[in-house]
């Protein structure tokens, strides 16, 4: 945000008012899936988005990654989300890491060194260490 570049803050924007809410929509799914059974259509996404903030505020049993606060300006990170995190973030950044590469390899067929190119970059990053 507050780039010169004007396109680069709609691309900013968009990914703020879009991105959050698909990351944690698995966590709604059973709830969109009954109240669009019960409406008999498919939700647009903006409708999606604004039941997913209502049942933010209605529901605070459902274990979600994080919650977005009622302007949608703020996320807030469950405890237990944390917890699991950092308790597993050695295997989790393995994955990633695993994710990444095999995403490198179907883009660039003809380079064959995209886990060391990458694995020597990862390994000079203190917080990254596999």
């Amino acid at each position: 945000m507050g780039s010169n570049d004007e396109k680069l803050n709609e691309m900013v924007i968009k990914l703020g008012k879009y991105v959050p809410y698909r990351l944690i929509r698995p966590f709604y799914d059973d709830f969109i899936k009954d109240k669009e059974y019960k409406i008999c259509k498919k939700m647009p996404d903006a409708y999606i988005n604004k039941y997913i903030q209502e049942l933010n505020e209605e529901k605070d049993d459902i274990d979600v990654l994080y919650k977005i606060n009622k302007n949608g300006d703020m996320i807030e990170f469950c405890e237990s989300w944390i917890k699991y995190i950092m308790e597993n973030k050695n295997s989790i950044l393995y994955l990633i890491k695993h994710k990444l590469i095999s995403y490198l390899e179907t883009k660039n067929p003809d380079d064959n060194k995209i886990e060391f190119k990458l694995g020597r970059k990862l390994a000079t990053d203190k917080n990254l260490s596999f």
